[in-house]
């Protein structure tokens, strides 16, 4: 019963430092979420710079030494409180001794750890596999644009628009997020009806490197829209120019076959972790499996 604990805290706390920066890579969320918005804050009035590779890092060592706390604290009370395995009453010896068993294999290929890591990385491979699909499916797809003119207050119906709209440059938020300290600049420009005011909500927003002017203007942009595309950084910069985001948000990037990029970040994160931990144990494991079947019964 405790062995079966212990093994259970310690695949849980795994599942969870291997699962959860995945889960903040790739939505871009949660503790990773959370801390881009603590060096944002503590910018003050800026220039923002997200520093995403350590705060990827620092992620990934809360998310290990969290669990790890927690998986110590809970051995050490399965200890004090379960009572330890009774006693083994050794039976009298017989003048004849037993022979001696043959030797059995190690336990190796049944290690609660060893398994979940091998499952856990066939299920990442096979996901990578499939966002891999997708995005090949959106990028060989035709595209045809349609006209979405925010004046007319319509939904749009189709994912690729030619935008017309008020673009308001002087709302725009604005960072720097450096990779591998490669500093790339991202602006987000909100774009609304003709006849819009200040306090009303804001739905769509321009993806662009950098903007060259700051009154607003007047756009007409062909792109495809991404639905609650907005970066965790530039919807804590809306909210502290006092803009006041709709329900949902469009991000509208010049690039037709951005809608694939999520999909192929996916594909490759998802595809190398997952090589990197079948591919060390699987031919132990397979050959540790393949021992125990030829040993006697």
């Amino acid at each position: 019963m405790k062995q079966r604990i212990r093994r259970i805290l310690i695949v849980t706390s795994l599942g969870f430092g291997v699962a959860y920066p995945l889960y903040c890579g790739a939505a871009q969320a949660g503790l990773l979420g959370w801390l881009v918005d603590l060096e944002l804050a503590l910018q003050g009035r800026g220039p923002y710079v997200v520093r995403a590779d350590w705060l990827l890092i620092l992620t990934c060592l809360i998310s290990w030494i969290i669990p790890a706390a927690l998986c110590l604290f809970g051995l050490y009370m399965i200890d004090q409180l379960l009572p330890p395995p009774a006693a083994i009453i050794e039976a009298p010896r017989l003048m004849t001794e037993a022979p001696t068993p043959a030797p059995e294999a190690s336990n190796w290929a049944r290690n609660p750890v060893i398994i979940f890591l091998l499952v856990g990385s066939m299920v990442l491979i096979v996901v990578g596999v499939r966002a891999g699909v997708i995005a090949y499916r959106i990028s060989s797809e035709a595209v045809t644009s349609e006209a979405l003119n925010l004046a007319d207050g319509a939904p749009p119906s189709s994912k690729h628009v030619k935008l017309t709209g008020l673009a308001v440059p002087s709302l725009k938020s604005q960072y720097t997020i450096t990779y591998r300290s490669y500093p790339h600049l991202e602006t987000y420009i909100p774009v609304v009806p003709p006849h819009w005011r200040q306090g009303e909500a804001v739905v769509y927003f321009l993806h662009q490197d950098s903007v060259g002017h700051t009154e607003p203007v007047m756009i007409r942009q062909t792109g495809v829209l991404m639905r609650d595309a907005l970066p965790g950084a530039a919807v804590f910069l809306c909210k502290k120019h006092g803009i006041t985001l709709g329900t949902p948000t469009f991000v509208l990037e010049d690039d037709a076959q951005a809608e694939a990029d999520p999909y192929i970040y996916t594909a490759v994160l998802c595809s190398i972790v997952g090589l990197a931990f079948f591919l060390p144990l699987a031919p132990s494991w397979v050959g540790e499996l393949l021992r125990r079947r030829k040993l006697p019964s």
